[in-house]
């Protein structure tokens, strides 16, 4: 599919639905979310699919202050969007 480049494009992905990415990881490993932004709670919901763990960040900033790997990630371009 191809790397989302920011924060705003992936919100518009994730806009009241569910999406699948992989965080592609050093040695060809990847980490697999099902991510979904609610726009009338301002809310992220992951579900971490290597563990089946799920995370609720309150908007942007929770989720850029909680999970700064992600974001760390998304700067080098390894989101990726599939299916």
């Amino acid at each position: 599919m191809g790397s989302v480049k920011n924060l705003a494009e992936l919100k518009t992905q994730c806009l009241n639905k569910n999406n699948d990415y992989y965080i592609a990881l050093n040695g060809g490993l990847r980490s697999s979310k099902n991510i979904t932004y609610n726009s009338t709670t301002d809310r992220w919901h992951i579900h971490n699919e290597i563990d089946n763990t799920y995370d609720v960040f309150n908007g942007d900033e929770d989720f850029k202050e909680k999970y700064p790997l992600f974001f760390a990630a998304l700067k080098m371009g390894a989101i990726i969007k599939y299916r």
